[in-house]
């Protein structure tokens, strides 16, 4: 936990700082525009604020999150450092830091395992809360804080010559990704509509089988290969290996890796 809390400290202050040396705005180019109109930061400080933000990111960068973090935790400890590649680029156009978020993006990516209902996820266990040492969960949280950045950056590839001859392909990878995951949480039911709009919120499982639509798991004994209605309705919780949902009046798929 302390090893966890250390990190994400370090990882937030890598992005402030990015942020801190990129004027405000949507893309790079747009950056670099506001940036001119609201005018240039002295050149000393600037400099120097730069130096120090990018050895404190490449530092934290050796940490490799991206190479094993899962569930909520890509929002809190793979985002910041997207992030921060993302905003370094965009204050500085230097295509280094392109190239690094799409390192860390690929291999996020790659580590993503289809769930029960056919959707990409990056699944883990012991997340709190009742089930959570019986089931993995994914997180809509971690998984949009992971993917803003690099819709971001798939936009500035898009536009930028030099970026879309090395990295094009991967950027339209990113934009269907992206496409998929809001696909997955809607399709789970995850967006509800209030008076003045909508907003996105995670399923409790012991709700789940009072749900319009969401049958109940039949409660008998039962191999984790085996496909219900119940199994399928509830992609994003997965029972870990060796345990089976039996009895628990909730339906769950199975796990990830089976």
């Amino acid at each position: 936990m302390k090893s966890n809390k250390s990190g994400l400290c370090k990882a937030l202050l890598a992005v402030a700082m990015a942020l801190v040396l990129a004027p405000v705005g949507a893309s790079g180019a747009e950056s670099a525009a506001a940036g001119a109109k609201a005018g240039k930061m002295d050149d000393a400080p600037a400099r120097d604020w730069l130096a120090r933000w990018e050895k404190y990111i490449e530092n934290g960068s050796r940490n490799r999150y991206c190479d094993r973090e899962m569930g909520e935790e890509i929002g809190w400890l793979v985002a910041p450092f997207l992030n921060g590649f993302y905003y370094g680029y965009a204050a500085t156009q230097d295509p280094k830091w392109a190239d690094r978020l799409v390192d860390w993006a690929d291999a996020l990516i790659k580590r993503g395992v289809k769930e029960p209902d056919g959707y990409i996820g990056w699944p883990k266990g012991g997340t709190g809360g009742a089930v959570s040492q019986d089931f993995y969960t994914d997180s809509l949280l971690g998984e949009a804080m992971a993917l803003r950045p690099i819709v971001l950056m798939a936009g500035e590839i898009a536009k930028t010559p030099a970026l879309k001859a090395k990295h094009g392909p991967k950027a339209e990878e990113y934009l269907r990704l992206a496409g998929q995951v809001f696909e997955k949480w809607n399709a789970r039911g995850c967006w509800r509509e209030v008076k003045e709009g909508g907003g996105w919120v995670a399923m409790p499982p012991p709700l789940a089988g009072a749900l319009p639509g969401v049958p109940r798991f039949c409660g008998k004994p039962c191999s984790s290969r085996v496909a219900c209605p119940a199994r399928r309705s509830l992609g994003m919780l997965s029972p870990m290996p060796g345990t089976c949902p039996r009895n628990s009046g909730v339906g769950m798929p199975p796990s990830p890796q089976t």
